[in-house]
């Protein structure tokens, strides 16, 4: 039985494509950054609250929590995410 991801396509690519480009080395190596950057990031923040004198005004964690929920949404995508945001080939988004 296919997998229902199998059956959409975005400006003609397909799961199986958006897989080989989740496995390419290049990819990897780009991701492995991102996670790895991800979690320096909570690192940076862990300690930013360890040592504040005063209570960590909103913006700085605010910041902090959007980079490190950005870096976590990139790393975790899926193709179907995807096709659940622009919907199918019917509504294809603007080739950019």
């Amino acid at each position: 039985m296919a997998d229902e991801s199998d059956q959409y396509e975005l400006n003609g690519i397909s799961e199986h494509l958006f897989q080989r480009w989740k496995h390419d080395p290049v990819t990897k190596i780009v991701m492995r950054f991102l996670m790895d950057y991800e979690r320096q990031l909570a690192e940076k923040q862990i300690g930013f609250l360890r040592t504040a004198t005063h209570t960590p005004d909103t913006f700085t964690l605010g910041t902090f929590n959007g980079q490190i929920n950005a870096v976590g949404m990139i790393t975790e995508l899926s193709f179907m995410d995807m096709v659940a945001f622009y919907g199918t080939d019917e509504e294809e988004p603007d080739a950019a």
